[in-house]
């Protein structure tokens, strides 16, 4: 009787203690699978950090070379820009170089020359209104000019009209320099002096027509007869 007792009393030691061991081995179970879940919820939450944190660096990274492309776009156009005024005002100068170039042709055609010298000499005279008006021209035209110099100061001004030969130092390519026998007056009729006082207007006119090899008939027009 005793011995069955104790009997018992081990197999419900042993059946409690499987039980303790499969409890043990369930929570066991339990913390494995929570373990598991955090672990993946942690991998998740990072996994989703790391994007969020990787699309905005990528935000920063395009902006930054947005920034830096608009940057060098605006730096090249900054530089084109100054490359297209340096050209531009390249054929400026050009254009300004070519028409000195068909002033001295216009000198060989003598009756237009002489027309546009009997001009100037009538505005000169209608300025000055002295009696006496003193006339320098370059040498090649005072050799034409001067046997014909008294009917052409009579066409042109009702003043005495003295014509000389200008001197060597004074740089002129063409064209009349008016002055008082006192030279306190003096009025600028050469090539030179026409294109120096018509500089801008001439600049302009050249840059609105973009005239790359010759001036036009317009714009000798308008130097000349104002």
């Amino acid at each position: 009787m005793a011995s069955s007792e104790k009997l018992n009393e081990t197999q419900q030691a042993q059946a409690l203690e499987n039980a303790i061991i499969q409890r043990a081995q369930a929570l066991a179970d339990e913390q494995r699978e929570l373990g598991r879940r955090q672990a993946e919820r942690m991998k998740s939450d990072f996994s989703a950090r790391m994007q969020i944190r990787e699309e905005r660096e990528l935000r920063a990274a395009k902006s930054a070379a947005d920034r830096e492309y608009h940057r060098r776009v605006q730096a090249s156009e900054l530089q084109m820009q100054a490359e297209l005024d340096r050209q531009r005002w390249a054929l400026v100068q050009a254009v300004m170089q070519n028409l000195m170039e068909s002033l001295q042709q216009l000198r060989t055609d003598h009756d237009n020359y002489q027309q546009m010298l009997q001009q100037d000499l009538c505005k000169a005279a209608q300025a000055i209104e002295q009696k006496v008006l003193m006339v320098q021209v370059v040498a090649e035209d005072y050799e034409w000019l001067a046997p014909q110099w008294e009917t052409i100061a009579q066409v042109a001004a009702p003043v005495e009209c003295k014509l000389q030969v200008m001197p060597v130092n004074q740089p002129c390519s063409g064209g009349l320099l008016c002055y008082t026998e006192d030279q306190r007056i003096c009025i600028d009729f050469t090539f030179e002096g026409k294109v120096e006082l018509m500089r801008d207007e001439l600049q302009q006119a050249i840059l609105s027509r973009l005239l790359p090899a010759k001036i036009s008939s317009e714009y000798m027009s308008l130097l000349f007869n104002g």
